[in-house]
């Protein structure tokens, strides 16, 4: 249900950023646009999360935990930036078709939104504990993550409106998408080597 909710929501959405395209519309409203979209969505999916969670989707990721915490701490950075490029690789390609991409990034969401729900109900972390656990590194990876979408859907909206030629697209979105690598890179630093000083140590 939760997933039906988000596509229509999201095919609505790259519905009327092409009807401004082909109408022309200004190019700031369009600009506007292209950042509250990847916003709204992740958003979306973090309420959605939150408040109808399904738990089920976790148990890759509490595998995948265990086996992050079985790896000394460079190779914890080398696989969760990793893990992070390949999405947002994913969330660019795909939001050059924007819905895509915008689906990736509810789900991201919506997954943050179960693990909190999940920790805040079960009373395993406090809500202080949990932002200090997101917000170290989250303040980086997020906004890395949004802005791979915001790269993809600009230049869709480029080549729509036939505003550069298609190499000057592709070298803009390569000298970019740089700032997300850097962005991500630095954030699994900050995970795995700032983050787990924030936290009680474990009981």
């Amino acid at each position: 249900m939760v997933y039906i909710l988000l596509g229509y929501i999201l095919k609505y959405g790259y519905f009327s950023i092409s009807i401004l395209v082909v109408k022309k519309i200004n190019s700031k409203i369009i600009i506007t646009l292209s950042i509250a979209a990847p916003i709204a969505a992740y958003i979306l999916g973090i309420i959605l999360g939150y408040y109808f969670p399904d738990y089920g989707l976790l148990a890759p990721l509490v595998n995948r935990l265990s086996e992050i915490n079985q790896l000394a701490n460079p190779q914890k950075v080398l696989f969760i930036a990793t893990n992070n490029i390949t999405t947002s690789i994913l969330i660019l390609l795909g939001s050059l078709a924007i819905l895509p991409g915008l689906f990736i990034l509810s789900i991201n969401g919506y997954i943050l939104g179960v693990i909190t729900n999940l920790l805040l109900t079960k009373e395993i972390l406090s809500l202080r504990d949990i932002t200090l656990s997101i917000a170290p590194h989250g303040i980086l990876e997020i906004p890395a993550l949004l802005y791979s979408s915001y790269i993809g859907i600009t230049s869709t909206i480029h080549l729509l409106e036939k505003r550069d030629s298609k190499r000057n697209i592709l070298f803009r979105i390569l000298s970019r998408y740089s700032i997300v690598v850097l962005l991500l890179l630095a954030a699994s630093i900050v995970e795995v080597y700032i983050t787990p000083l924030l936290l009680p140590p474990p009981e």
